[in-house]
């Protein structure tokens, strides 16, 4: 069953140890926006940008073993693990 529906490339799922949540990165198909974290329950219709505000090129998430945190990459200058 299909869990996504973000325009763009959508990659990089992890999914939350309760199996309710689903994590992943998508991109703006034109290239102008960056790659973005969404979050989104299992089955569910809409999905929560979690890198909107202050991240432009967030990608690669992974939920931690007890699904209380997020990791991922960030790129640019300020780039790192967050």
């Amino acid at each position: 069953m299909r869990q996504t529906s973000e325009p763009g490339i959508e990659d990089f799922p992890s999914l939350s140890p309760d199996a309710k949540w689903i994590v992943y990165s998508a991109g703006d198909p034109r290239g102008q926006e960056g790659r973005h974290i969404f979050l989104r329950g299992v089955g569910g219709q809409t999905s929560l940008n979690l890198t909107k505000a202050g991240f432009q090129d967030a990608s690669e998430p992974s939920m931690s073993p007890d699904g209380e945190r997020i990791a991922f990459r960030v790129f640019g200058a300020d780039g790192g693990i967050l």
